[in-house]
């Protein structure tokens, strides 16, 4: 993902950014689930999740 796709106004500071990316990082998480709530995805998921922090 391009940090210029988020289109952020010039004050933001990077902790801010990193935080809008960890929050679509997560909704895009969370659609997989709804979709697919299959015992392995899930647990592959929640590891990416883990590593992502």
């Amino acid at each position: 993902m391009n940090a210029h796709a988020l289109r952020l106004p010039r004050g933001t500071t990077i902790d801010h950014r990193l935080n809008i990316r960890r929050r679509l990082f997560e909704y895009r998480n969370n659609q997989k689930i709804k979709t697919t709530p299959s015992r392995i995805q899930l647990n592959q998921i929640q590891t990416k999740i883990i590593e992502f922090h």
